[in-house]
């Protein structure tokens, strides 16, 4: 009985520790909503991080982007793919496989990871970097303070957590 049981427990943690080990890093996973402002010919464009981006130059790109869903692009947008996505596209274009091309391209645009984005106003410009000044001085108002989180002993009779002191 006792081994039915250690056989169980083994079995368990097993399943339990690569359950665990398979969940994808939240740093490492694409989200089209995490944006920041790049400038392509000294125009600013909005795109997702971990993207690559180009500009759409030719109707050819322009009518893609309409077949894709994206109907608002138009010449003078940015496009927009998920790195890794990118990296297989290319390969597949320089390698002549256009139909390995067009299905990566295809299943990008159906999962939210390729995209049209058009030039950014004066006043949108000057509201997203106000938002990510914010955004970037919260960031490092957390990482300071869970840096300092842990009780640190200065002197001998003083203790810090965070801004307090004891003594």
């Amino acid at each position: 009985m006792t081994y039915i049981i250690q056989a169980f427990l083994i079995v368990s943690l097993l399943v339990f520790a690569g359950c665990s080990n398979t969940q994808p890093n939240k740093r490492d996973t694409f989200n089209p909503n995490q944006q920041f402002i790049v400038f392509e010919a000294g125009k600013p464009y909005r795109i997702p991080n971990k993207t690559t981006y180009m500009p759409v130059l030719y109707s050819e790109n322009v009518k893609k982007y309409h077949y894709f869903g994206f109907t608002d692009c138009k010449i003078g947008d940015l496009g927009w793919m998920e790195k890794n996505i990118y990296k297989e596209y290319i390969s597949a274009v320089r390698n002549r496989d256009y139909k390995t091309s067009k299905m990566i391209e295809t299943n990008a645009a159906r999962t939210n990871k390729l995209g049209c984005v058009p030039t950014l106003s004066n006043r949108e410009y000057e509201y997203y970097k106000n938002l990510e000044k914010e955004e970037s001085a919260n960031r490092r108002a957390r990482m300071y303070y869970n840096a300092n989180t842990e009780p640190v002993t200065v002197n001998h009779n003083v203790q810090h957590t965070g801004n307090i002191y004891i003594q």
